[in-house]
């Protein structure tokens, strides 16, 4: 259950339900997810030559660790961790065998989501004050940082993008589905109006998620890189 002050209808996101069960339902992923990209990218330091690249494979690790713990601080004072939990038991096999090459296509394609996501996140809300946005906020400031780690790791292993194309794929769709299936079950346990809360907030969460959609069409060609959108400018900006 999700902390009485939430219950109550004091949402911290504009105080609208959609947009504040939308960004939980992110947190609930983090810690897990977080983890276990970190231990994939670990495993495949020793395939590495290049020390740029392993030097921002390690820089991944240091801030994707850094997230899971905060994210994992934000569940808890919302009263998700159960939820959270559960994600911990479906990234065991991940972490049994890190090197699976679904898990490193995987990693791109929810590496490219949270990107699109952050730099809709921090276009339009950077001057909002409050903990959760401040950790919203700099979450996504550092997923923008090493938003193309993953893809030129996948690369740098001469891995084919036709099949990232392919593994890709379902991983979008199940940070949708899981997103959509958590917000409307919070808002049935709010006993809010699920159909009218909904109307309100799904051309949110299509600007949220539009960016991610559209652009993973274009992960298997091999002209697509994360860095062909400059957010430089974004991030000077609100250094």
């Amino acid at each position: 259950m999700e902390s009485s002050s939430l219950a109550s209808g004091k949402y911290w996101f504009d105080g609208c339900p959609v947009r504040t069960h939308f960004c939980n339902a992110l947190s609930v992923l983090f810690p897990a997810w977080e983890l276990a990209f970190t231990e994939v990218v670990r495993a495949y330091k020793s395939d590495i030559s290049d020390p740029a690249l392993l030097r921002r494979m390690d820089q991944f690790i240091a801030q994707e660790t850094a997230h899971g713990k905060a994210h994992h601080s934000h569940n808890v004072r919302v009263g998700i961790t159960d939820l959270e939990d559960k994600e911990f038991e479906k990234i065991r096999l991940v972490l049994r065998r890190p090197k699976m090459r679904a898990w490193l296509a995987a990693m791109v394609s929810i590496e490219h989501i949270a990107s699109s996501m952050s730099r809709y996140f921090l276009t339009t809300y950077t001057l909002r004050t409050g903990r959760e946005f401040a950790l919203f906020r700099w979450h996504s400031m550092e997923e923008l940082e090493h938003k193309s780690l993953a893809i030129d790791l996948w690369d740098a292993l001469g891995y084919s993008r036709t099949e990232l194309k392919k593994l890709a794929r379902g991983n979008l769709r199940y940070v949708v589905e899981f997103i959509v299936s958590y917000v409307f079950s919070k808002l049935r346990q709010d006993g809010t109006a699920v159909t009218v809360q909904l109307l309100r907030g799904v051309g949110w969460s299509v600007k949220m998620l539009g960016g991610a959609v559209w652009t993973s069409r274009l992960l298997g060609k091999p002209n697509f890189h994360p860095d062909n959108i400059d957010d430089s400018k974004l991030l000077t900006r609100l250094a």
